[in-house]
């Protein structure tokens, strides 16, 4: 879980940016990452669960289905949206070591079509990151003659008093 670490390493500071072809728009989205999907449930899957939470609200019209919803249930959704082979790629041996380092758990090979949601071995090495935004960009190259770009920030912390305050920039 090497990812995981690197982004333990930066306080969980992230950046992820999006290109849409199609649309000629290039999305980029600062902010806070928080892991979870951890089997073993730790301190830190708490943790991050509790961060989580603060942004969640209950639908409009879900009232009362509270407790329909958890955490696995989540998580798994998210492992179930993969396909087949995706999911089989969380039982491949280790990103980036030696293919002539044999992995010792005969559980770990390429090529692998897993049906099986609750497989230990792929949802061990499966996690969902969720990122609590505080800044959002979109640059809008669809007209190359007039770009746009544009800034959100959220100001007033995470709470209900917070807001986005947007800046169009100059591309």
């Amino acid at each position: 879980m090497e990812k995981v670490g690197q982004l333990e390493g930066s306080g969980g500071v992230v950046e992820v940016v999006f290109w849409a072809k199609d649309l000629g728009s290039q999305w980029r989205v600062r902010g806070e990452a928080f892991v979870i999907g951890d089997p073993d449930s730790g301190e830190r899957e708490q943790k991050a669960r509790e961060e989580i939470r603060k942004g969640l609200r209950v639908c409009e019209g879900c009232e009362g289905k509270e407790k329909e919803w958890s955490w696995e249930r989540v998580v798994t959704t998210y492992f179930a949206n993969h396909t087949p082979v995706l999911r089989g790629s969380f039982k491949n041996p280790p990103p980036g070591t030696p293919r002539s380092q044999v992995p010792t758990d005969p559980e770990l090979k390429l090529g692998q079509k897993l049906h099986d949601l609750h497989d230990p071995v792929a949802r061990g090495n499966f996690r969902v990151v969720v990122i609590r935004a505080n800044e959002v960009e979109r640059l809008d190259l669809s007209d190359y003659e007039k770009p746009r770009r544009w800034n959100w920030t959220l100001v007033g912390g995470t709470g209900d008093d917070a807001r986005w305050v947007e800046t169009e920039l100059w591309p």
